[in-house]
């Protein structure tokens, strides 16, 4: 009984050997077609065509992140903020023609950063032709581009009001010099202080160039807007993120110009402003 019992064990040991003699060299001849598969020539160049295709994909992205960004910068550096308006109050007209007015009533409005009316004087001038003088703060393009809270946009302080027969010594005053104006007094402490900062020191930032740099500042200077102002329409003065002051005339509509005519026959001017 010993005997064949011994044989039976010896067959299944050679058998477990061949089995796994063969489950090896199964696992190589799958490994080397594997291998052979993964570094031929045809599988090279997929992998190749894969990696450019993924720097490809990178440098899309890439540009269109870029598109992005200058499409934002465009869009700030060209994009405008009211904060002002004037209309006219009680024009006055010769005595030999209603169409010759020989001066009127300017009410000013300054508006906030919402459009909101913040602050109303009234200036009267000779004629109709008025000159608005502001002192402007102008930023560097990358706080423009970012659309700084504080440094994102121009910043103006309107200082004086004169007709065409008024020199400019002779101007009514709009807002105090070294004030922060009104549309610019932030509710963030930070940027309030920063503001105040800005209009204490404008000459300076005029005057020192390494001053402006250090700021932050591109320009500042004195700028100013002048028109005919017109009964009956209202005159938006707006600040370029990048640039200066512009006006712009809006008609009020036949409907608020005949109230007006009505109203101001006996309607005294109120607020009005100093020279």
């Amino acid at each position: 009984m010993g005997q064949p019992e011994f044989w039976r064990q010896q067959r299944m040991r050679r058998f477990n050997l061949t089995a796994f003699l063969l489950l090896m060299l199964t696992a190589a001849g799958g490994s080397l077609l594997v291998y052979h598969e993964n570094n031929s020539p045809e599988h090279q160049r997929i992998r190749a065509m894969e990696a450019e295709n993924a720097e490809l994909q990178k440098q899309v992205e890439s540009e269109k992140a870029a598109k992005e960004k200058f499409k934002r910068f465009v869009q700030n550096l060209t994009s405008s903020t009211p904060v002002a308006e004037v209309v006219v109050r009680d024009p006055v007209y010769s005595d030999a023609a209603q169409t010759d007015v020989i001066g009127e009533y300017l009410v000013f409005t300054e508006l906030d950063e919402q459009g909101k009316e913040l602050s109303t004087r009234e200036f009267r001038i000779k004629g109709k032709r008025a000159h608005i003088d502001a002192e402007v703060v102008k930023f560097d393009a990358n706080y423009v581009e970012e659309n700084d809270p504080e440094k994102g946009r121009s910043v103006v302080l309107f200082r004086s009001l004169y007709d065409q027969a008024t020199p400019p010594s002779g101007a009514y005053e709009i807002d105090a010099e070294g004030q922060t104006p009104p549309m610019y007094q932030s509710s963030d402490p930070q940027i309030k202080q920063a503001q105040a900062s800005l209009w204490k020191t404008f000459w300076k930032l005029v005057d020192d160039p390494n001053y402006r740099k250090d700021r932050g500042v591109r320009v500042a200077q004195g700028e100013g807007v002048w028109d005919d102002f017109d009964f009956g329409y209202k005159y938006r003065i707006s600040v370029d993120a990048y640039g200066g002051p512009n006006i712009t005339k809006v008609d009020l509509g036949a409907g608020i110009r005949n109230a007006l005519k009505a109203h101001e026959q006996n309607t005294p001017a109120t607020n009005v402003g100093t020279r």
